[in-house]
């Protein structure tokens, strides 16, 4: 057995399950045999293979935390979200505190929470039950590279920045710094003004000339909310985006700004007429390009058409009354 954690802490799968199975020949009932050979099978992907080893392991070792906590964690990707709960949820104590000198059973219940919050996000429950969860998860943790807590910061991230709250979700992702991360740090931040930080968040992940197109309509974004037309436009043109790119339509609406600020509305109605499915703020855009061409009749049809869908829509309303 020891020979087998050792083969699988060195990433050498295939010796360390001959060496559990060797194990398991000599003695059955070994403990954890199953509940490693099922680690082995859920990081390849075999799920099913995996909730069945790990249903062995408990079968023969009902008590082992372990075990029963690999299994919530391979019903979530199964998408058996109400299972994976409840079982997590017997080891995570959420009612009361994290012990403090128990570092095993802390540990267990961080990770039974990080567990829990996945099973939520699963289940598209609310965003304040799933971050509850991994709020306790990081509650007087301090130890910056366990994987658990920081699964439970990103995790915790990502709902702060889909329910839109920000300032949360930047004071919760300041520490992650994988590229995507970041990039999306970089969105909060147009949400709240801040085109500076935005601006060097984005030079310090992506090169200026890079391909990408986020990063660069990100950094482009940022150019033209600080008034760095030219340099803005210059990204632009560097931009190769087919007229069916999702990003196309943020392209569109950039490249009409400029030519806005510059008085060619001509320029910008033609940027804006080129996006396929154009949005609400999109067809408001043309409608602004449209009464400043002296088309009023046509920008009040396309406001209309905002309003048909979103009666509501408080730039739509302003510009139908802006147009009366």
């Amino acid at each position: 057995m020891r020979e087998g954690i050792v083969l699988q802490q060195q990433g050498r799968a295939l010796p360390a399950a001959e060496r559990y199975r060797q194990a398991l020949r000599l003695s059955p009932s070994v403990p954890g045999a199953y509940n490693n050979l099922a680690l082995i099978a859920l990081g390849r992907d075999e799920l099913t293979r995996a909730v069945a080893l790990l249903e062995e392991e408990l079968q023969r070792h009902p008590a082992s935390p372990q075990a029963a906590l690999n299994r919530a964690l391979v019903l979530v990707r199964l998408g058996d979200f109400a299972r994976a709960e409840a079982e997590a949820t017997k080891f995570a104590a959420l009612a009361g505190g994290l012990p403090e000198q128990d570092p095993e059973r802390l540990a267990r219940q961080r990770r039974a929470r990080v567990i829990v919050a996945l099973a939520r996000l699963g289940a598209e429950r609310p965003a304040a039950e799933v971050a509850t969860p991994l709020e306790a998860a990081l509650s007087g943790a301090e130890a910056p590279d366990d994987p658990v807590l920081a699964a439970a910061r990103r995790a915790l991230f990502l709902v702060h920045a889909g329910q839109g709250t920000p300032e949360a979700a930047l004071a919760t992702g300041a520490a992650l710094d994988a590229p995507d991360d970041q990039l999306l740090r970089a969105a909060l931040l147009a949400r709240l003004g801040r085109y500076d930080q935005m601006l060097s968040l984005v030079d310090a992940v992506k090169p200026a000339d890079d391909a990408d197109p986020y990063p660069s309509l990100l950094r482009t974004h940022a150019l033209v909310a600080l008034g760095r037309d030219a340099e803005a436009a210059a990204a632009l043109g560097r931009l190769r985006l087919d007229e069916a790119s999702p990003w196309a339509g943020w392209r569109a609406r950039l490249t009409a700004t400029l030519a806005s600020r510059a008085g060619d509305w001509t320029g910008a109605l033609a940027a804006l007429e080129a996006v396929s499915a154009p949005s609400a703020d999109q067809w408001l855009d043309r409608a602004v390009a449209l009464a400043h061409l002296g088309r009023v009749e046509e920008a009040r049809v396309a406001v209309a058409g905002v309003l048909r869908d979103a009666p509501d829509h408080p730039r739509a309303l302003a510009l139908r009354a802006s147009l009366e």
